[in-house]
């Protein structure tokens, strides 16, 4: 764990990434290098990929998904954050404290797809 909470996840896309991670500097988030379709709204691309971590156990359920950390990954504006979170959202991926954030929510609160 990070000393902001966030965990040091290596990946193929270095999604979670945070630089000099292995040295013991935490707090930059590492953009994810996701290759937009143009052809798609980014909130789509990026409530699928966000969405693919939680499913995974790269964001485990009750961890804080951060809207500030999800626009530095994903290098895009906060409103597409807070449309993909929102989709999220309806679809019980993660839930909103209000006043606290937004955080993974329980496996069998998820859909079956």
């Amino acid at each position: 764990m990070t000393p902001g909470g966030y965990r040091c996840l290596r990946s193929s896309l270095n999604v979670g990434q945070y630089a000099g991670c292995s040295s013991g500097s935490y707090g930059h988030p590492v953009s994810v290098g996701l290759d937009y379709d143009e052809t798609r709204p980014k909130w789509r691309q990026v409530y699928a990929h966000v969405k693919e971590r939680i499913r995974s156990g790269e964001l485990p359920p009750r961890s804080k998904v951060s809207e500030h950390r999800l626009v530095a990954e994903y290098g895009v504006v906060r409103d597409t954050v807070r449309k993909a979170l929102r989709a999220l959202r309806e679809d019980g991926y993660v839930y909103t404290e209000h006043g606290i954030g937004s955080f993974v929510a329980e496996e069998n609160a998820w859909p079956d797809d």
